[in-house]
């Protein structure tokens, strides 16, 4: 596989740091196993995830449509608005997002939150690392972080709709979230499209050579779960340097 050539696209709406920092990846040793296994980097569908908001534009994005059909006869207003309103939603199945935390260090919220202290695992890596690690794929891969935003107060820009799924409610703020997002396409239109085409996740091709700096161990790791993750390694010749985690340092007084 030739990996000289990524799939990582810029894109005006996605924002990297200015400051060179290591984004972390916390998961489960199952999920990290498979990924040394595949050589793949999996993209949950942004209309299956938890947050209700995900992609949303809130209560001001309605009004702006709404406004914005201010100048239509009122017997076509409803079919407007009704069209966009149905564009959006069904934008949200073809958006794939795969999360990132950027922090300088660990974090005992995300461990807790998105890994386990005793089964999990974190992928440390950087930015451009993540950007050349995607093997040639049929879609773009784009990279940014999340903008955290009162949807009360304001609104992403309506008319780019890959906006929408760059930005969180601040209850989320602690995540500090990077994500690589695919706008998936069937090869159709949006709207020939049936839902049951429409995958519930993506694996998309990677070398974990590029993309893996080291992996850190969660407290309290078993010590058969770090000799398991090493034999999978070397069965699938994967040379990567395994750290345990700092919180298991004792204090000094």
């Amino acid at each position: 596989m030739n990996y000289n050539t990524s799939m990582y696209k810029e894109h005006k709406s996605f924002v990297l740091p200015v400051e060179n920092i290591n984004i972390w990846r916390y998961t489960n040793i199952a999920k990290f196993l498979y990924l040394i296994a595949s050589d793949s980097l999996y993209f949950s569908r942004a209309d299956l995830l938890q947050d209700p908001y995900e992609g949303s534009l809130g209560k001001i994005g309605k009004e702006y449509w709404l406004d914005s059909f201010a100048n239509i006869p009122k017997d076509k207003r409803g079919s407007g608005y009704s069209a966009i309103t149905k564009a959006h939603k069904k934008e949200r199945s073809f958006i794939f997002i795969n999360s990132w935390h950027l922090n300088k260090g660990e974090s005992q919220a995300m461990w807790k939150l998105y890994a386990g202290i005793q089964d999990g695992i974190a992928i440390v890596t950087t930015i451009d690392r993540l950007k050349k690690c995607f093997n040639p794929y049929k879609n773009d891969v784009y990279i940014g972080k999340i903008n955290y935003i009162d949807y009360k107060n304001l609104v992403p820009d309506p008319w780019n709709m890959l906006n929408a799924f760059l930005c969180k409610k601040t209850d989320f703020e602690h995540e500090r979230e990077l994500r690589a997002v695919i706008r998936w396409s069937s090869g159709k239109h949006m709207f020939n499209t049936k839902k049951r085409e429409i995958p519930l996740g993506l694996n998309i091709p990677i070398s974990t050579e590029i993309l893996i700096e080291k992996i850190v161990l969660a407290p309290h790791t078993k010590p058969f779960l770090k000799l398991l993750i090493e034999s999978v390694c070397k069965k699938y010749n994967k040379k990567i340097n395994i750290e345990r985690s700092t919180n298991e340092l004792k204090p000094i007084l």
